[in-house]
């Protein structure tokens, strides 16, 4: 009688699958999220499981056919914002329980449109006083994630109370002048930025030298009498003079 051995039996290689899906959907309402999806690799005959989800707060949007290789999700213009993104992920189970998955964003109707910031005006302050930042935010996707920063001389950073709050509060460590930023990232991931100067301790402005001239005697020749104009830490006047 002959000898067999039984060789175990060699792992399947996972799938592959594909989608196909353009990134920008310019449909007229109702928008029509329909991706066709196929095998690259693998075996056929298991199970598909497509989801649609709003990038803005990560809610589920109801798919017809999600098990099948042509789901569709329909989206009137009422629940639409102008280039609002939906995740639209598929994963695939083939018949040995290995899978695989794929994922892409779609803009609904049309381009997304980066946010647009304007950090509110900053009053310059005595020392180093800590100042309170806030900005305004138009366009894009909420929710919004801000993230700000200040560069100060000698490429001094400051300190912010939660640098990832709409409305910090930042203390400069040096005097002198600043830049702070804000970058604001919205729920499509597009960002928009701006920039505000910021003088801290108040400088004393440039040196101004005024002539006056002064009368010695009558009919004598006129001498010049020159004075410094500044102002201290604490904004008071300082003037000197001298012949």
């Amino acid at each position: 009688m002959g000898r067999f051995r039984i060789l175990p039996q060699s792992a399947g290689e996972s799938p592959v699958i594909a989608t196909t899906q353009d990134a920008v959907s310019t449909q007229t309402s109702p928008y029509s999220l329909a991706p066709t999806l196929s095998i690259v690799s693998g075996t056929p005959g298991g199970t598909w499981l497509t989801t649609v989800r709003r990038a803005s707060d990560d809610s589920a949007v109801s798919v017809t056919g999600d098990t099948t290789t042509t789901p569709t999700a329909t989206l009137t213009s009422a629940a639409v914002l102008p280039g609002e993104a939906f995740h639209i992920t598929t994963t695939y189970t083939d018949p040995g329980g290995l899978t695989d998955e794929v994922s892409c964003v779609v803009y609904v109707a049309g381009v997304a449109v980066a946010p647009t910031v304007a950090i509110d005006a900053v009053t310059n302050k005595n020392g180093l006083d800590p100042i309170a930042l806030s900005a305004d935010v138009t366009d894009g996707v909420a929710p919004y994630t801000y993230a700000w920063s200040a560069i100060g001389p000698d490429s001094a950073t400051g300190s912010f109370d939660d640098a990832t709050s709409a409305t910090p509060t930042f203390t400069p460590d040096v005097n002198g002048y600043w830049v702070i930023k804000l970058t604001v990232t919205d729920a499509n991931l597009l960002t928009g930025s701006d920039t505000e100067d910021y003088r801290a301790g108040y400088p004393p402005p440039p040196v101004e030298l005024v002539p006056a001239p002064v009368v010695s005697e009558p009919n004598a020749a006129y001498k010049v009498r020159l004075f410094e104009v500044s102002t201290n830490m604490d904004n008071t006047l300082i003037v000197e003079s001298w012949s």
